[in-house]
């Protein structure tokens, strides 16, 4: 992260990643700039930290294999359009604000309707299907909420935890790739 001072935070960020293997977790910054990713988030997403705020939003709500592989995609989207939607409420930043039109837009061809939005969880919790194998998820978030720094005030460590008896098929088999995303070797199965 660069300076000595944020030596610490590097540290935790890292034990964090590396300490949540082989679930996938990464580090975002404000607005969807994905910066570390761990092994188990490399083989979900493959490039995951190379993709551009617009890329990862194309990704998610954009058609394609990755859609394809989410089987509760509309409960998913909705909770991820709510969580934009709070963010640039928040922040009244214009790339988030941004970000949000272009997730919308692409909702827009799915049809998602009140009812869904209902049934929606309060987090994210997208079930895939890897390869055959059923993998369900929930999604948690953490911060350091005693930030005095700027840099350090915008993280975010978000962590993806599936059920123990589906720890194989997330790291054995990622998803069909995005034609955005570089080609990157899944990491091997522990």
């Amino acid at each position: 992260m660069g300076s000595q001072a944020l030596k610490p935070v590097d540290r935790v960020l890292e034990n964090v990643l590396g300490g949540h293997e082989p679930y996938p977790a990464w580090v975002v910054r404000h607005p969807f700039t994905f910066l570390r990713a761990n092994a188990g988030a490399e083989a979900l997403i493959p490039g995951l930290t190379q993709l551009s705020p617009g890329q990862l939003i194309d990704l998610w709500f954009g058609p394609g294999p990755f859609r394809d592989q989410v089987l509760n995609w509309p409960q998913a989207v909705q909770a991820g359009l709510a969580a934009l939607r709070h963010a640039a409420a928040d922040t009244g930043d214009p790339e988030v604000t941004g970000l949000l039109r272009r997730a919308e837009t692409h909702a827009q061809d799915y049809l998602v309707t009140p009812e869904v939005q209902a049934e929606s969880p309060p987090v994210i919790c997208p079930v895939f299907d890897l390869g055959g194998h059923i993998v369900r998820t929930i999604s948690a978030v953490m911060r350091f909420d005693t930030a005095v720094e700027v840099t350090t005030s915008q993280l975010r460590i978000e962590l993806m935890f599936p059920p123990m008896m589906t720890r194989r098929p997330i790291r054995a088999h990622g998803p069909a790739r995005s034609p955005a995303a570089p080609k990157t070797a899944p990491a091997p199965s522990p």
